[in-house]
């Protein structure tokens, strides 16, 4: 009982942390620090499963692709995916995990790609078109403390390229999970993401990462799981999701998800209903995996994401 008084004092205090008391979680209005850090990419983060259940799972396991302490437990595996956002912008990455008598290991690359773009001079002159890219190789090492606590940190190194200007980056995560022994399915988690600096700039101003601190919990069973995350960057309100996972089959599971990150994305057309749900399903044979993720975004679109995995004997 004492160790679950001492969780719950943490996760109490993780949470007034993140939370400003003027911040309404509903609220469309725009907020005050916005695109007040650089790198945005950053925020992007977790598997298909993960997309399709809100964005949550940094108390899930490694398949969510949240929290760097996940992977203290992990089968030798690799896994891709790949995402179309918004403006026909496009997101993926490839993934190997290695688990070791030291501790598990994560090796990473993302990149993301733009079609072109017009480039105007403040004439309106035609000066061609531009794109920007961005490439991300990270690690990740994690491992158990104790019986019911693991623990894993991460590194980033991001390279990013507008036009013929280009900036790069170092960022660092840290992550703890904590499986309730009273409560047997039951999983809580936290992580710091994007602790880091801008190492060169596109011009002369360097801009700060989008710090980021995320919080939650996960219960699993045979048949369902949930997940419910709240989390704070420095350059976005306060966000809640939650993410429920169904199981009607050992090969195929069903998702669905909803974050309040969607009250941004409404503007008062007939769809707006979807702004923030998410939808999605897993199919599984033998050692492979294959996830599909829907997002609607409203106005801006449907974003689809794909994800293959192998677990490797």
């Amino acid at each position: 009982m004492k160790r679950i008084k001492n969780i719950a004092l943490f996760f109490i205090i993780l949470l007034i942390g993140v939370l400003n008391p003027y911040d309404s979680l509903y609220s469309a209005e725009p907020f005050d620090n916005a695109g007040s850090s650089g790198f945005a990419f950053l925020k992007i983060k977790g598997s298909t499963r993960s997309a399709a259940m809100g964005g949550t799972g940094v108390a899930a396991d490694f398949s969510f692709g949240i929290n760097p302490a996940s992977f203290a437990v992990i089968n030798k595996s690799i896994s891709t995916s790949y995402q179309n956002l918004i403006l026909s912008t496009h997101i993926g990455d490839i993934s190997l995990g290695l688990p070791s008598s030291y501790g598990n290991f994560a090796f990473s690359i993302t990149y993301l790609t733009s079609p072109d773009i017009p480039k105007r001079d403040e004439t309106g002159e035609d000066l061609g078109s531009f794109s920007y890219s961005i490439i991300m190789p990270g690690v990740a090492y994690s491992r158990k403390l104790f019986e019911d606590i693991d623990f894993g940190i991460e590194g980033k190194f991001l390279y990013s390229s507008v036009d013929e200007y280009n900036a790069t980056a170092i960022a660092f995560g840290f992550g703890a999970k904590y499986a309730v022994r009273e409560f047997p399915g039951l999983s809580l988690g936290a992580s710091v993401d994007n602790l880091g600096t801008q190492m060169s700039a596109y011009q002369s101003e360097k801009d700060p990462l989008p710090f980021k601190i995320t919080g939650g919990a996960s219960y699993i069973s045979k048949i369902f799981n949930i997940n419910i995350d709240i989390s704070k960057a420095t350059d976005t309100r306060l966000f809640w999701a939650f993410g429920l996972e169904g199981i009607p089959h050992e090969m195929i599971a069903l998702r669905f998800g909803y974050s309040s990150k969607g009250s941004e994305w409404k503007t008062g057309g007939s769809t707006e209903i979807l702004g923030g749900m998410t939808f999605g399903t897993g199919i599984f044979w033998k050692n492979f995996s294959f996830n599909y993720a829907v997002v609607p975004m409203v106005d801006l679109g449907w974003s689809h994401k794909l994800g293959l995995g192998l677990t490797l004997n």
